[in-house]
């Protein structure tokens, strides 16, 4: 339910309620919305078909398209991927297979289940120990325990309340941007808060970890600014080319991505991670480009005229197919016009494109009637 009906009111939106989006823009938001519903199908009918057998010497557990088996005698130990009501059941086996299973965990602990886990040993509880004798050990934190755990008590609390910030500030960016320029200088500046907050805090803060780790993470934080701010990028502005565009995005990319990696250990370390937040930067550096390459430009545009061979509307959204005017006119075959403008053009009609040069070198442009004198 959670995925399930915010999913099919977005490719609601993104198909048939949004009026002004390019069918680049429609296609985008009504993949990702339908993606998430059917990853809400699949989860519901996982719970609904997933179960736990336990006998004396091994343990089932049934998935919606395969069952996993592991004997007693085989588990090294055993996780909870969170709290036990939201968390995944994962089994480590011993060398030399190290076999891992696992299954969501959507049931209430009985005494059978507390009995047949009896004696195994709880990785989490261990981890935990280990975490805690690590930060009283830790004399870079402070001079003694008191002051260590007090120092990771108050990165905890900064962890909550700029993660807070982070889901409220996506929001913010994705359903009402407005005042834009301030809405977007926040989402830029949301990943470089979270660089700052782990460089300040020196370890005790992560990007990366389970929902039990006593460290705290800045994931919210980091990746839904940056995900509103790719979204306000697609949805916001088009351009001409695709080199520049690239280039920029690379190089910020890589500026946010050696931060992170000065301030996060996890960064540093961790594979799987590293894969997910060269990603997530780059999402971030086609994002940033195009919004610095907008919003700090102060070059006047230049007005381009071209001719219309088709206009058509798009589950609500109006575009128009364009022919060049001038030989030297950049390569632009259709662009998005305002329902107004589009009700008033038959073909043959000019249109022109106020091109405006980025501030990163990024052209972009907005379509409308030509000014009077337009060559």
């Amino acid at each position: 339910m959670f995925l399930g009906v915010p999913s099919i009111l977005g490719v609601w939106y993104f198909g048939w309620g949004l009026q002004d989006a390019t069918s680049g823009q429609r296609y985008l938001g009504t993949g990702t919305c339908s993606a998430f519903f059917f990853l809400a199908v699949y989860l519901l009918l996982t719970t609904i078909r997933s179960k736990i057998v336990l006998y004396a010497d091994r343990i089932e557990m049934h998935e919606l398209t395969a069952t996993h088996t592991m004997r007693r005698d085989e588990i090294a130990g055993w996780r909870l991927g969170g709290d036990k009501s939201q968390g995944a059941l994962v089994l480590h086996g011993k060398p030399p297979t190290s076999k891992i299973v696992s299954t969501a965990w959507t049931y209430s602990a009985d005494a059978a289940l507390d009995q047949w886990f009896d004696g195994l040993a709880n990785l989490d509880e261990k981890e935990l120990e280990e975490a805690i004798d690590e930060i009283a050990d830790d004399y870079t934190l402070g001079i003694d325990e008191q002051e260590r755990f007090e120092r990771l008590a108050r990165a905890q609390r900064t962890a909550q309340v700029l993660n807070l910030a982070g889901g409220a500030l996506c929001a913010w960016g994705v359903f009402y941007p407005r005042p834009y320029d301030v809405v977007i200088f926040m989402l830029l500046a949301a990943p470089w808060i979270a660089a700052a907050a782990g460089w300040r805090f020196d370890g005790l803060i992560r990007l990366d970890g389970r929902a039990s780790d006593l460290k705290p993470n800045l994931a919210v934080l980091f990746l839904l600014p940056m995900a509103a701010l790719t979204l306000r990028a697609v949805f916001d502005y088009e351009t001409v080319g695709w080199k520049s565009q690239t280039t920029a995005a690379f190089v910020i990319a890589a500026m946010l991505f050696a931060a992170q990696w000065v301030a996060y250990e996890d960064v540093r370390t961790s594979r799987t991670g590293l894969l997910i937040f060269l990603f997530n930067f780059l999402a971030y550096g086609y994002g940033a480009a195009l919004h610095i390459n907008a919003l700090a430009e102060t070059a006047d545009m230049e007005q381009t005229r071209y001719h219309l061979r088709e206009k058509y509307v798009s589950n609500g959204r109006h575009e128009v197919k364009l022919a060049k005017a001038h030989a030297n006119a950049p390569d632009v075959s259709s662009a998005q016009v305002t329902r107004y403008f589009y009700n008033m053009l038959k073909p043959g009609d000019s249109v022109c494109l106020a091109m405006r040069p980025g501030a990163l070198g990024i052209k972009w442009f907005m379509a409308g009637p030509c000014p009077p004198g337009t060559p």
